[in-house]
């Protein structure tokens, strides 16, 4: 991931893994870079294992989702293949420059709760008391 934010001198760089389990990231490289020519965004290089042919169309569906739902940002996609005859690159532009409020955590509705919900609410809370 490289980040930067308007007239930030450098560009911060990390590198790492994500505990799915916790949904937490395991960093295993943060660098700051120099940004010389005042870059800003947020770029985001993934590289996942496995059959791409299977899976492309659901992959770019969800992209053409996320890209609705967040119409504030552009999406790149660009799959490099080993020959440039299966390489693709879909662009979603971003659709305006107005920002959302930020999220508020909402609370579990008490339908979607199942039982191994509870125990990871349960696990992760220092309370004695519920």
């Amino acid at each position: 991931v490289k980040s930067a934010v308007t007239d930030q001198e450098f560009v911060s760089f990390y590198q790492f893994n994500i505990d799915l389990h916790k949904n937490a990231p395991i960093v295993r490289e943060h660098k700051k870079l120099k940004n010389s020519n005042s870059w800003r965004g947020t770029e985001i290089s993934v590289v996942i294992e496995g059959n791409f042919a299977s899976y492309k169309s659901k992959l770019l569906r969800y992209l053409k989702l996320i890209a609705i739902i967040t119409p504030y940002a552009t999406f790149d996609f660009r799959f490099l293949a080993e020959d440039n005859k299966n390489s693709m690159h879909h662009l979603f532009q971003r659709r305006t420059d107005k920002m959302p409020p930020p999220p508020q955590e909402a609370k579990h509705h008490p339908s979607d709760v199942d039982l191994e919900l509870l125990k990871k609410i349960i696990a992760g809370t220092k309370q004695r008391k519920l």
